[in-house]
């Protein structure tokens, strides 16, 4: 199971090098409230996906940090999802505001 999981994380990447569209693509698929969408853009990113994400949480724009909060989400189990969950926690885009 785990070659079948990287054989098909080779073939997402190779599309970003062989589709001259493949950003525009990539764009709408890591938006998709569909999660399988978005884990397919996370995937062929590659390892630009990382870099992405952080500039994205850098971002002062909400919808900016949610975005690439969800990239990580993405790549999970390659990142922890306790890590995920308290970086969650302090973003300011996702803390509920005081009573």
């Amino acid at each position: 199971m785990g070659i079948d999981v990287l054989e098909r994380m080779r073939v997402a990447g190779a599309v970003a090098q062989f589709s001259p569209g493949a950003p525009l693509v990539v764009a709408e698929l890591l938006k998709s409230p569909d999660s399988e969408a978005s884990k397919l853009g996370v995937a062929i990113l590659s390892e630009h996906a990382l870099p992405i994400a952080t500039a994205l949480m850098k971002s002062r724009d909400c919808s900016d940090q949610k975005l690439g909060l969800k990239m990580l989400f993405d790549m999970w189990p390659v990142v922890a999802k306790e890590h995920l969950l308290d970086l969650n926690d302090l973003l300011p885009c996702t803390q509920h505001p005081t009573r």
